[in-house]
């Protein structure tokens, strides 16, 4: 989860940049963003609030603060170990069936050390169709094929983005952070990255509209 705060950053400061570039900054503008920062700062604190201040355990025991709890608190050497775990089983069960896949929601099995699954499952053993390692489990559910299609669809939104310039390219930049981060966090299977994939693809057609009404 750390790991796309950057990606999140970076694209944020790109999009920024387009935004500027393309709208004088206006009072009404200035204020809304610093009616935002003022907000973040707020949520922060509550939250950092929340989880650390000696408040009676039985608020700390309810249902949403202890998911944020652990969240926040959880070591990364546990998140590591898991993806570890997750290897050898998810490279057998993508050996049954290499070009084609198993299907969406096919499961694997595996042993894991990581304490939030540990606490609903004792004796370490943990199915789920659901892993850390973004590109293997569209191996597994689509087969080579399917990881190879999806790689074509990344790499071409991607350049054409970048060809197009403006936000579509400040766009392709932030998917191509998310792709990478894809590695190891399955953030191209969750609506954020679906929905950047879509917002690219919705971009460059604008940028060619855009490139064919100034042709004319």
């Amino acid at each position: 989860g750390v790991s796309t705060v950057p990606c999140g950053v970076v694209m944020a400061a790109l999009m920024s940049m387009q935004v500027v570039r393309r709208a004088p900054v206006t009072p009404s503008m200035r204020r809304t963003f610093m009616a935002s920062v003022i907000a973040a700062i707020i949520g922060v604190g509550l939250i950092a609030a929340l989880i650390r201040f000696p408040y009676p355990s039985s608020l700390m025991a309810s249902g949403f603060s202890r998911a944020i709890a652990d969240r926040f608190t959880v070591t990364g050497e546990a998140a590591a170990s898991n993806r570890r775990q997750e290897l050898v089983p998810l490279q057998q069960a993508i050996a049954k069936h290499v070009f084609l896949g198993n299907g969406f929601g096919t499961t694997v099995t595996y042993d894991t050390r990581d304490p939030r699954t540990l606490a609903d499952h004792p004796d370490g053993r943990y199915t789920t169709y659901a892993f850390e390692w973004g590109y293997l489990d569209h191996m597994l559910e689509t087969g080579l094929f399917g990881l190879v299609a999806l790689l074509w669809l990344l790499a071409s939104c991607i350049a054409s983005g970048w060809r197009k310039g403006g936000t579509a390219a400040a766009i392709a930049v932030g998917l191509m952070a998310i792709a990478v981060t894809h590695v190891t966090s399955p953030y191209l299977n969750h609506p954020i990255g679906i929905g950047v994939l879509l917002w690219l693809i919705g971009a460059i057609s604008v940028e060619s509209q855009e490139s064919l009404n100034g042709a004319k």
